[in-house]
């Protein structure tokens, strides 16, 4: 026989005599108030509230949630509610961001839960002991929990029974261990025919009752009726006779008792998780603090501090931040040092609200000048509309000439006017000026910047050594259509190297085609590849896997570049350019 968490089993459990504080006294179909002493003695006559059950532990199988099945219409009664999501990036550049635990928590208001009771055994002999609703309230600053029960007709001594709810919080495995149990009985006269029971035995708080027509209302106040810890709510009823406690006739599976909080702001930081600090410059670190909760936040004001950085203003004022809205500011910073320092952050509101992050600052050289462009490689990716990534790449093969466009196979070493990717261009390292035919730009060593109209900065790539072995895993995502169109198109590859040779690259794509709600979808997984991998000379990489379809043993060699951070240092786990297809941290 199954047990509930409380250790007693359900038949045992139905008569069992406990120490409680009040009780329930059935004569001649009228029931009477009275109190009992902690040995369960009652100073009356007839049945006690100790015959009635106070002390009843549930069936075990009221305490679960019910089967997906047991409402039909609800929306997933098996599923928890209000839980909390991990709020991600806004883009693919990382970003520090989240709200820590701030100073204060918004306080807990009220619960609420309707049970949902279906008919056990042979179910109510009568409509008068068949729940028709049942509504639980719970005032946590007032500690009090409402508790409305509808019958189908109105209880009565002649056509009685009594409803027990347990309160308590979920376990890992989604059952509801009750704490306190509340008792009433429907068809009485008495306000005081209802209980409140901590399953210690010991006394919950106040209860009392009272009957309208069809609907009786049980009150519990005071004692633990303001516990905030509840979070679920069942509930069973019984049939009453001048014998005390009959059969259980109704259960209501326990449900989420829903939280209200009262309204306040929630504060997410948005900013680079990693911002370069020129040496002897005030430089800007980018900071935006968004509003995600449901109250306007006043007199918003952000703070930054940090070991060895220099602010011009510690604190800045962000005025207003109404739901949902942000405000954004380049704080001022000087470092001192080459480390990398943490900068931290703290967002205040009035009326005690608070949040912090932080990111970092690191050392950046000075940009310097180029003697030479040969042999530099710079790449960058304008935006174009429906489509994500689009490489732009030039490549300097000698003094004269310079590729321009993506290079597939390796660095080009050679250069014409035969070749269509192959462009003549001039540069003037004292003025940083390169001209490559009708494109101007400024060239250093942070990058290639066009000039003009378009002013894109192409940033440096540098060819890996050959034989280079590394460990990194790197990501790319790219998509085509999409944002609104007709067809859509997004695909990833994650690529994993290791330091002994071996790789994996996976893919995988999702592309739908129609407008909602006629849209057909379709998902592709792999050909992942698998084997090893070797860096040649000329920027090559060389793989070599088995394919999976055909199980013969392929190669096939790409080009590669090395990517940089924030702070102008190359390194492949900064990102690796794979012919078109950037794959980053």
């Amino acid at each position: 026989m199954k047990t509930s968490r409380a250790g007693h089993t359900r038949d045992g459990a139905r008569r069992r005599i406990g120490a409680v504080a009040a009780a329930l006294t059935l004569t001649a179909g009228l029931v009477s108030a009275v109190s009992v002493t902690s040995a369960g003695a009652a100073r009356g006559s007839g049945p006690t509230l100790d015959d009635v059950g106070t002390r009843l532990t549930a069936p075990s199988a009221v305490a679960v949630r019910p089967p997906s099945s047991a409402r039909a219409g609800e929306v997933g009664p098996g599923l928890l509610t209000g839980a909390e999501v991990g709020r991600l990036p806004s883009s693919s550049t990382a970003l520090a961001t989240g709200a820590r635990p701030a100073s204060r928590e918004p306080a807990l208001l009220r619960r609420e839960a309707t049970l949902w009771m279906s008919g056990w055994n042979d179910g109510p002999p009568s409509d008068a002991q068949e729940v028709a609703d049942l509504e639980v309230v719970q005032d946590v600053p007032a500690q009090k929990v409402t508790v409305t029960a509808r019958y189908y007709d109105a209880p009565s001594a002649a056509a009685n029974s009594a409803l027990f709810l347990w309160f308590g919080s979920w376990d890992e495995e989604e059952n509801c261990v009750a704490s306190v149990q509340l008792a009433a009985v429907a068809g009485s006269t008495s306000s005081a025919d209802a209980a409140a029971v901590s399953m210690d035995e010991s006394s919950a708080g106040t209860a009392t009752r009272g009957l309208a027509g069809d609907t009786m209302t049980v009150t519990w106040s005071g004692g633990r009726a303001g516990e905030k810890d509840f979070s679920c709510v069942y509930a069973s009823s019984f049939l009453v006779d001048g014998a005390g406690l009959g059969a259980e006739i109704e259960r209501g599976y326990a449900e989420e008792f829903e939280p209200t909080y009262e309204e306040a702001p929630v504060f997410d930081f948005y900013a680079g998780d990693l911002n370069a600090a020129y040496p002897g410059k005030w430089n800007p670190v980018y900071v935006s603090v968004r509003n995600e909760g449901d109250a306007t936040a006043s007199r918003v004001t952000l703070s930054a501090k940090g070991a060895k950085i220099k602010l011009r203003r510690k604190t800045v004022s962000l005025g207003s931040i109404a739901p949902g809205k942000s405000r954004s500011i380049n704080l001022k910073v000087k470092l001192k040092g080459r480390k990398i320092r943490t900068l931290n952050l703290t967002a205040k509101a009035s009326g005690g609200w608070s949040a912090t992050s932080r990111t970092k600052v690191g050392f950046r050289p000075l940009p310097t000048r180029l003697k030479s462009l040969v042999g530099r490689s710079f790449w960058a990716s304008p935006k174009e509309p429906l489509t994500g990534w689009n490489i732009q790449q030039y490549t300097f093969v000698n003094k004269k000439w310079v590729h321009v466009g993506v290079t597939k196979n390796g660095y080009p070493t050679k250069c014409s006017a035969k070749v269509k990717e192959c462009r003549r261009y001039t540069y003037k390292p004292k003025k940083k000026l390169v001209r490559i035919g009708k494109v101007r730009a400024k060239v250093d060593s942070e990058g290639l910047r066009t000039l003009g109209k378009e002013k894109v900065l192409h940033t440096p790539l540098v060819k890996p050594k050959a034989n280079l072995r590394a460990g990194v895993h790197l990501s790319y995502y790219d998509y085509s259509g999409c944002e609104g169109s007709f067809q859509c198109s997004t695909w990833w590859r994650h690529l994993t190297l290791k330091k002994d040779g071996s790789f994996t690259w996976t893919y995988e794509a999702i592309h739908s085609s129609g407008m909602p709600p006629n849209q057909t979808f379709v998902s592709v997984s792999g050909p992942d590849k698998v084997g090893t991998y070797k860096i040649l000379s000329k920027g090559r990489m060389r793989i070599t896997f088995v394919d999976e379809e055909t199980g013969a043993q392929k190669t096939e060699t790409w080009a590669i570049g090395i990517d940089q951070d924030v702070l102008g240092r190359h390194g492949p786990d900064k990102g690796l350019l794979i012919a078109a297809m950037p794959h980053l941290p």
